[in-house]
């Protein structure tokens, strides 16, 4: 069963095997963290999926440690925008790598599309509750094993979400999983702190503390008795509380909202 204890128990054999593959990679802004690939690394442990999909590429950062992770999986990313300035430089950086294959468009019509049996997913745009929604959306598929979160730190709207909707979820934050592997970022930490993002340190965001390491994944496996099509709904009805909650407080300050 995928689980927290197991990826803890995988991640100790596996670690090895990471520092090579991560050698002469360095951290890239908008990228995801060495420690999160870990995560994702160890949780998927010696399985070697044919396909990965991955919606949000950015600079590449993910795509190329995807790849080097598993060199016989074909990976599959897709970015929203065609003209965005990451465009060239992700390519750039991927253009020696034979296993990926860079498209674009709406990932959430893009991956339910191109989903076949066995696929892993990787989520890193569309954000907060469209991610949890496109998530579901593949799931109910039936055909993916596990779909992988980003922004899923502590305090974030989709945190409380997903841990609210699906219990079986759990998260690179893990403490005890943060201590025993946080030095492949911190071996790596420019001087002034800033990795990830360019307003990112171990447990702040943007001049604020955060209670979470990073940005964090969620780890969702597929559930045979989960009712997807039914956790839809509640996802678009929180999506509207949010965004009513924010409008309101915009407008008038602090407000409740109850239904």
């Amino acid at each position: 069963m995928l689980n927290v204890e197991f990826v803890r128990a995988q991640a100790a054999e596996m670690l090895g095997r990471f520092r090579d593959v991560i050698k002469g990679i360095p951290h890239e802004n908008k990228g995801i963290l060495f420690q999160e690939a870990f995560f994702v690394y160890s949780s998927l442990g010696d399985t070697c999926p044919s396909r990965i999909l991955e919606s949000g590429r950015a600079r590449g950062q993910s795509t190329l440690l995807f790849a080097r992770c598993f060199p016989d999986s074909q990976i599959l990313s897709i970015e929203y925008d065609p003209h965005s300035e990451d465009v060239p430089i992700a390519e750039a950086r991927l253009s020696g790598e034979r296993n990926i294959q860079l498209l674009f468009g709406d990932a959430r019509q893009r991956m339910p599309a191109l989903l076949e049996d066995g696929d892993v997913v990787m989520i890193d745009g569309p954000k907060e509750h469209r991610a949890l929604s496109l998530a579901f959306d593949v799931l109910g598929t039936g055909k993916c094993p596990v779909v992988f979160i980003h922004d899923c730190y502590k305090g974030s709207p989709i945190r409380a979400l997903v841990e609210t909707l699906y219990p079986s979820a759990f998260f690179s934050d893990d403490p005890e999983f943060v201590e025993s592997y946080r030095a492949l970022d911190e071996e790596q930490l420019p001087e002034d702190g800033g990795v990830g993002t360019d307003d990112w340190s171990p447990y702040r965001f943007a001049n604020a503390t955060q209670e979470s390491w990073g940005p964090t994944f969620a780890c969702l496996p597929y559930l045979n008795s989960f009712s997807y099509a039914y956790a839809k709904p509640r996802v678009q009805l929180a999506a509207l509380i949010y965004r009513l909650k924010r409008s309101v407080t915009k407008r008038h300050g602090s407000i409740d909202i109850c239904i």
